[in-house]
């Protein structure tokens, strides 16, 4: 059929035009054509105006044809490890689908499912089960085709994705389902689970609970056996309970040393099993150096330096290292340590003094370690404010030498910050002065305010004890010299004397604590992954409002037990977002490190633990959930069929009135407007009247 963009009726008007002009140029021609010519020759000029008249009005070829797509059958084959017994099973039911006279799709599934050529490609390895996913996959992919029904066949047992059934009542077609596996109990022991911290202290001991669970075995004599690093640690007895009763058994253990080392929980191997793959357990454990390392580096002796370093070292868990300037731009007991970024806090009790060397003062702040600060007379504030810009909560904006005496007067804030938390019931206005430059400070934005100076009962609004929290990292400035008086007050201010070494230690405390809203925050998608599955990492990064940053380098380090690396850098998915796929890792324990930069300024950081080993969800349950096959197939109108029958799936089909031909009327569109072939005939048809014109004689 040819349509027109404007009307048909304009094709009339367009036949006379060209008519009309091609007589009219031959009647009045100085030469007329001789008989037959004068009749061919006005005839192929005016065949050819019309052609180009009648493209003017955009004119369109429409064709219609009648398609007819057969019903398919879409077959979703369960390659998870649980069926690996029944291998041959499964196959035997696939070779029997060649009775079913429709078109079939197979498609094999763990997770989501993939499409198959032929059985012999189904491969029984998928360490999860997720139905769910498999099901709305195959109805995404087959959305243009005639997909008419489904074929579940599977044991029902899913562990990943949400309850297909859901995604059988939302299921379009119905789906028909098949079990395969043991529908009865078989004799097996297994770990259900091992429940401990995930981190824990070297020379703490650490709780272990063991959960095992038995069927047929009621009353055997086992043993649960502990492996922490390889190495056996602990070992428990225990009487099997009743069938299907899960028997906690509890274990403890004492981590030698600081690292991440795997946890393994074994029982003992039964004879007569169905499996022994369920029979241990495995996790990792990161193991942390209960001993804080404190750096106290001074920038000269001084009072205030002997008191803190007597409150530091009043835990015993706490390791400190120490280092006083001399006058010559040396440390009394030698140079400074390589390593400043293995300590956990850094105390800078005056430093850097006159004659810090500044090399070393930027090790300090570059090596984004925990600082506290607390002035001295003998600080050089010149030094301070260009080596720490950006480090310290508090920095001077102009320097004076002067010193006067102030008072520690709490803010609001302060009164409710945690480092304050707990103090006697003791008026901080009553503690000796400290004292205090005349020098200007300047907060950071992100900064809170503590304390201010007081000076003869009246507040000044000057900083004096300010903290902040950044990137993860804490940082505490202490902006008045003295406080060796606060820990040596006189017998009527004895209700002081616990006043300032419960804030010192509050504020070392507040420090050291973890960082909970984390500016990046990189995990992997889960704690453990099996041996051949690929290892995934996903995060977010903030900026300082917690907004989604994006067009960050986002770089991720994974650290094996061995000491060997794997560099990474994420990939961003918009709104802050980022992830990455390193695939498969050996068997064993890891650490990670991520780290998000963006124009050569650091974000933030993060690090964590996770686990490659043996993965035994797959053989947690052993036997076929009928009933939950039974129900997907009722919820979305399917049957349920016997695996030693699936030949009945041909005769349901059959019966079934919408497993049907799906008949289609498809329309094909040409624009002769665009078409060259006219042009070609349009360009034949003149090039016939000029050849005839000149055989004739015309001119």
């Amino acid at each position: 059929m040819m349509q027109i963009g404007s009307s048909w009726w304009l094709l009339i008007p367009c036949a006379v035009v060209a008519l009309g002009g091609a007589l009219l140029a031959y009647r009045y021609s100085a030469q007329r054509p001789p008989m037959p010519w004068r009749v061919v020759l006005p005839a192929l000029r005016t065949l050819a105006l019309f052609l180009c008249l009648a493209l003017l009005l955009r004119p369109v070829w429409t064709r219609y044809a009648t398609v007819q797509q057969p019903p398919i059958l879409a077959v979703l084959a369960d390659e998870s490890l649980s069926l690996g017994r029944h291998d041959s099973l499964l196959q035997s039911v696939l070779g029997m689908l060649s009775q079913v006279r429709a078109q079939t799709q197979l498609y094999g599934f763990s997770g989501t499912a993939r499409a198959l050529p032929a059985a012999e490609s189904l491969r029984v390895t998928g360490i999860r089960t997720d139905i769910a996913a498999a099901l709305t996959s195959v109805q995404t992919n087959l959305a243009e085709d005639n997909v008419r029904a489904m074929l579940l066949i599977s044991d029902g047992r899913y562990n990943a994705g949400r309850n297909p059934l859901y995604a059988a009542d939302a299921s379009a077609i119905p789906v028909h389902t098949i079990a395969i596996g043991d529908t009865t109990e078989q004799r097996d022991l297994q770990v259900r689970q091992m429940i401990t911290s995930m981190t824990g202290y070297a020379g703490t001991e650490m709780p272990v609970e063991v959960s095992v669970m038995a069927h047929g075995y009621e009353g055997e004599p086992i043993a649960v056996t502990l492996l922490y690093d390889g190495n056996r640690v602990a070992t428990t007895r225990a009487t099997l309970p009743a069938d299907g009763i899960v028997l906690g058994l509890p274990l403890t253990f004492v981590p030698p040393a600081a690292g991440l080392f795997p946890l393994t929980a074994s029982v003992t191997r039964l004879q007569g099993e169905v499996t022994h793959a369920n029979n241990e357990a495995v996790t990792s454990v990161k193991i942390l150096d209960r001993r804080q390392r404190a750096l106290l580096v001074a920038g000269g002796p001084h009072p205030d330096l002997s008191n803190m370093r007597a409150l530091l070292l009043q835990d015993q868990e706490r390791q400190l290292v120490t280092r006083i300037q001399k006058d010559d731009n040396i440390f009394y007991e030698g140079v400074l340590p390589d390593s400043l970024g293995t300590f956990d806090l850094i105390i800078l009790a005056g430093y850097p003094g006159p004659e810090a060397n500044l090399e070393d003062i930027r090790r300090i702040g570059g090596s984004h370690t925990r600082i506290l600060f607390v002035l001295s007379q003998r600080t050089n504030l010149d030094l301070l404010r260009e080596a720490f810009v950006d480090v310290l909560p508090v920095l001077p904006t102009q320097s004076r030498p002067l010193f006067g005496e102030a008072s520690f007067e709490l803010t609001l804030e302060g009164r409710t910050h945690a480092a304050l938390q707990d103090l006697p019931a003791f008026s901080s206005l009553q503690l000796p002065p400290l004292l205090f430059t005349a020098s200007r400070w300047q907060s950071s934005p992100d900064a809170r305010v503590l304390a201010e100076a007081s000076v003869g009962g009246v507040n000044v609004k000057e900083p004096l004890l300010v903290v902040r929290s950044r990137n993860g990292i804490r940082t505490a400035a202490l902006l008045g010299s003295g406080t060796w008086r606060w820990n040596n007050l006189p017998e009527d201010l004895a209700a002081g004397e616990s006043w300032w070494p419960t804030l010192f230690d509050n504020l070392v405390h507040w420090l050291l604590a973890p960082e909970n809203e984390r500016r990046v925050r990189i995990a992997p998608v889960q704690q453990s992954f099996a041996g051949n599955e690929s290892v995934r990492f996903a995060g977010q990064v903030f900026d300082e409002s917690m907004q989604g940053v994006d067009q960050a380098a986002v770089v991720i380090e994974v650290v094996a037990a061995d000491g060997t690396r794997y560099p990474h850098t994420m990939e961003g998915l918009g709104s802050g977002r980022y992830a990455i796929d390193i695939g498969t890792l050996p068997e064993g324990t890891y650490q990670y490190e991520s780290r998000a930069t963006r124009d050569d300024a650091t974000l933030g950081a993060d690090a964590g633990t996770f686990a490659v080993g043996a993965f035994m969800l797959e053989f947690r349950e052993t036997t076929a959930d009928v009933p939950l096959m039974r129900q997907i197939a009722a919820r979305s109108g399917g049957a349920y069929l016997q695996a030693e029958q699936p030949q009945d799936l041909a005769r349901i089909l059959l019966e079934d009135s919408t497993f049907a031909a799906l008949t289609t009327t498809q329309t094909r569109e040409q624009a002769l407007w665009q078409w060259p072939v006219i042009m070609v005939v349009v360009l034949c048809l003149l090039t016939a009247e000029w050849v005839l014109r000149k055989r004739a004689g015309l001119s």
